[in-house]
């Protein structure tokens, strides 16, 4: 006899602006559950104002809770209410991907701690989220009977952050969200040739040292240009933009459509992804995917992502990656 079980995400941390790699993460899971996940009950709880993320047939499967005011309204709401929202449907299972899981609400809970940049490298986090990271996450892995993860590297460094839950971790890495093209599809790169970066400009993610090499190479009579999709939200790359001095070289579109991502990424002569901590590093995946030169720092989870398919550099040495 096949046992029916009823499975919820907890996707309230999902709001109805951009959608960011957790809120992608999330989201891509779910769809995909409901499709190989038979003959189990799946649903996920949201805000209303994020519902058009999902497709139609998955808004079918959506507990609508409600709109959360602020980072600390939706704490509040998840700790406190999604327990007994989550007892109310009688969940069997609940799935947190992001970071965070509530202490309570089902019997058996799971949650997806990506990696620990927090911790490994807390001045790329603002102060009030590593405030509550640093209390709710080992709180929440503690309270899972599973822990995903994406990489080796990340659950070293959840074992030596939180060595009381290593025995419950599971490595289930990431795949890119864009379909793999064949290298006969790869249009030629587009002139002046550009090198791509797709990262919000935190400090993790090490953009001084591609504007560094961007430097030398117009210095060497190069016309080799950068492009940046993604935020700039403690204004790092406007800060290295400021003199003027970089304005041909350099071009931030912001945050964009897949379209245009996908359109760039095709163009490119190549992809760099210069982070000093990653606990995956899906953009490295997606170049691979789209059949784009991958140009890769050797720190952290990125090797063991990338493998023999990228050309690495030290992402303190911007000579060596120009």
């Amino acid at each position: 006899m096949t046992t029916t079980a009823r499975i919820a995400f907890n996707l309230a941390y999902i709001d109805g602006g951009t959608l960011t790699g957790p809120g992608y993460l999330g989201l891509q899971q779910f769809e995909h559950a409901l499709r190989v996940a038979s003959p189990h009950h799946i649903m996920a709880f949201v805000q209303p104002s994020a519902m058009h993320h999902f497709s139609a047939e998955a808004q079918k499967k959506l507990i609508v809770t409600r709109d959360h005011s602020g980072r600390f309204a939706r704490v509040w709401w998840e700790q406190t209410r999604l327990p007994f929202v989550a007892r109310q449907y009688r969940i069997d299972l609940l799935y947190s991907p992001a970071f965070v899981s509530p202490l309570f609400g089902a019997k058996h809970k799971v949650v997806c701690i990506c990696d620990m940049y927090y911790r490994a490298f807390p001045e790329a986090t603002e102060r009030f989220q590593r405030q509550y990271w640093r209390i709710m996450v080992p709180m929440s892995a503690r309270a899972c009977g599973r822990i995903l993860t994406s990489s080796t590297s990340a659950r070293n460094d959840i074992a030596t952050y939180i060595p009381a839950v290593k025995d419950k971790v599971r490595i289930v890495p990431l795949a890119s969200r864009f379909a793999v093209q064949s290298m006969d599809d790869v249009q030629p790169y587009r002139q002046p040739p550009f090198i791509l970066v797709v990262a919000n400009a935190t400090r993790n993610k090490n953009i001084e040292t591609v504007l560094a090499a961007i430097r030398i190479i117009a210095a060497q009579g190069h016309d080799v240009r950068m492009v940046h999709i993604g935020g700039d939200p403690h204004g790092v790359l406007a800060q290295h933009m400021a003199d003027g001095a970089m304005d041909r070289f350099v071009i931030s579109l912001g945050k964009v459509s897949d379209e245009t991502l996908l359109d760039h990424m095709q163009q490119a002569l190549a992809i760099v992804v210069a982070s000093r901590y990653e606990g995956f590093g899906l953009p490295a995946a997606e170049a691979q995917a789209m059949g784009v030169p991958l140009i890769c720092s050797n720190a952290s989870a990125l090797p063991e992502v990338a493998g023999d398919g990228a050309l690495y550099f030290d992402p303190d040495d911007a000579a060596q990656l120009a």
